[in-house]
């Protein structure tokens, strides 16, 4: 493997595992962009999508195919964007599609109580929920200097559905800045 890629492949390797996690969104996804803008994206022409170095065992709900299909489906949004795949190591970006999922507790202040058994203590509402989030970093091949990062977060369940995770990832690689 070219050296300069291997700490990119280590990335998605572990990022993957929990990356794809982020699909039923319970609320829409928050999409952001996040270009670097010192640098000229019109020079980025050719790209590789990173594979991890070993199958994501973690969820049973992530399979080879939907790996396959998200790879897939970036690989399509880029070349909408102009760019193309390159079928080896001369490409000039290197793509990486990783995210997680992680346990969040949102507290609700819901007022002072004032009466006989309450003495002026607050109330609070807790809500417990998973958050997902999927992001798509873009690398100069040259440079390993991270480049640009687009990201999808949500309030999630615990399956993830093909369709709209190619969805959240067509929709995060549309604000890549070309």
């Amino acid at each position: 493997m070219n050296p300069h890629r291997s700490v990119l492949v280590l990335l998605l390797g572990a990022g993957l595992a929990l990356a794809l996690l982020s699909g039923c969104n319970t609320t829409a996804p928050t999409i952001r962009s996040h270009p670097d803008t010192a640098v000229n994206f019109t020079h980025y022409q050719s790209f590789i999508l990173l594979k991890p170095l070993t199958a994501p065992a973690r969820n049973p709900a992530i399979t080879p195919s939907l790996v396959r299909d998200l790879r897939e489906e970036a690989a399509s949004a880029f070349s909408s964007k102009g760019m193309r795949k390159s079928p080896d190591n001369s490409a000039d970006a290197f793509i990486l599609i990783h995210g997680g999922l992680q346990d969040k507790l949102e507290v609700a202040e819901l007022g002072l109580g004032y009466g006989r058994f309450s003495r002026g203590l607050g109330r609070q509402e807790l809500d417990a929920y998973k958050e997902g989030s999927l992001y798509v970093d873009v690398f100069d091949a040259r440079t390993r200097e991270l480049i640009w990062r687009g990201s999808a977060v949500a309030e999630v369940s615990a399956m993830p559905e093909t369709t709209q995770l190619k969805e959240t990832v067509r929709t995060i690689i549309s604000r890549y800045p070309n």
